[in-house]
């Protein structure tokens, strides 16, 4: 908003602005415009596909917001399913394999951040956390046998809609470098130190959310990208004795060092707290299997599931039964040592 008013102000535009916002599916272009709207502008959701028309919207007399429906620039070809899935660019009752995106989401997060997530036991394969959350969920099919495509698919839309907390590193921009003339004649349209100023503070009234709510998720790059940010690095790597040309940019970036290390000095005693929570998660599990007593039903070719239940059900009535019991005599005795006293 601040930089758009500028713009227009400094050209001196009559007419209002149209700025367009474009994007991958369901990664908040609507949901952008309302925060700028302060109201509910355009229609937002956990789905793909929420938007299915161009839509202007008004936001002063100046300024026009144009939001779009899906846009994916690329070819069928040349897209990875797996990152489609994880970008939620397609529903996730249209997979024909839910197994793979979940696969690499466990490959990029923290197998630590997820047993704390779901209350899980260790888990060594895909497979075997899978169905460890069928049972979890109840989604067994036929004879017991743990269902583990509608796991996967639970597990995309907790990733989808947000019940699977995360973040990325934002990428290494390259060095560009420009003329002085340049600079600032962008600094007059746009007031970018203004901007800057403006983004501290934001960044400083936010709260800290403890490392255990969310997980690190590496980005999601193709080979030509991975190749393209190497040689990025290694050009970096070459530039580094170059020295500032700003004592402003320096007191900005010493700034940011201190807030970013009060935060990260904050996150690490939440660290203790996780591998006590972690603990008690095991000792959880393994009282539970002592207690029960019978077999697994993720072993291949069990079919006694039910049978063990509706004994186990058994017990507990029978349990209930008598303590109902006990409890009648007692209040019997009661009354009789109330009648008697009176």
């Amino acid at each position: 908003m601040q930089l758009l008013g500028n713009y227009t102000r400094n050209k001196g535009l009559k007419t209002s602005i149209v700025v367009g916002v474009v994007g991958y599916p369901n990664v908040g272009k609507s949901s952008v415009i309302n925060s700028l709207k302060h109201s509910k502008a355009c229609s937002v959701g956990a789905i793909p596909g929420v938007t299915k028309s161009m839509q202007m919207v008004q936001l002063d007399k100046h300024i026009q917001l144009l939001d779009s429906p899906v846009m994916v620039l690329a070819s069928s070809d040349g897209l990875d399913p797996c990152q489609v899935a994880l970008k939620n660019a397609i529903r996730v009752e249209s997979l024909p394999d839910p197994i793979s995106p979940v696969e690499g989401l466990i490959q990029r997060a923290s197998k630590k951040q997820l047993m704390l997530q779901y209350r899980l036991p260790d888990f060594k394969t895909t497979e075997e956390f899978l169905q460890v959350l069928a049972k979890r969920f109840g989604y067994l099919k036929k004879g017991g046998i743990p269902d583990v495509d509608k796991s996967a698919r639970q597990i995309l839309k907790h990733w989808n809609s947000g019940r699977i907390k995360y973040y990325t590193e934002p990428p290494e921009a390259p060095l560009v470098h420009v003329s002085a003339e340049i600079v600032k004649e962008m600094a007059n349209e746009f007031r970018l130190e203004d901007l800057m100023e403006t983004e501290d503070k934001i960044f400083t009234a936010l709260p800290v959310v403890p490392t255990m709510d969310t997980m690190e998720i590496q980005p999601l790059v193709t080979e030509t990208q991975h190749t393209a940010s190497s040689l990025n690095c290694e050009s970096k790597s070459a530039k580094e004795e170059e020295e500032d040309d700003g004592n402003d940019q320096e007191g900005k970036g010493e700034e940011r060092e201190e807030s970013y290390s009060k935060a990260v000095t904050r996150s690490l005693t939440s660290t203790a707290h996780e591998e006590k929570l972690l603990e008690k998660i095991k000792k959880k599990v393994e009282r539970e299997r002592a207690r029960k007593k019978f077999l697994d039903p993720l072993e291949p070719g069990n079919q006694r599931l039910n049978m063990v239940r509706r004994v186990h059900m058994k017990k507990l009535a029978r349990k209930a039964k008598k303590d109902k019991k006990r409890t009648e005599r007692a209040a019997v005795q009661l009354a009789d040592t109330l009648a008697d006293t009176l």
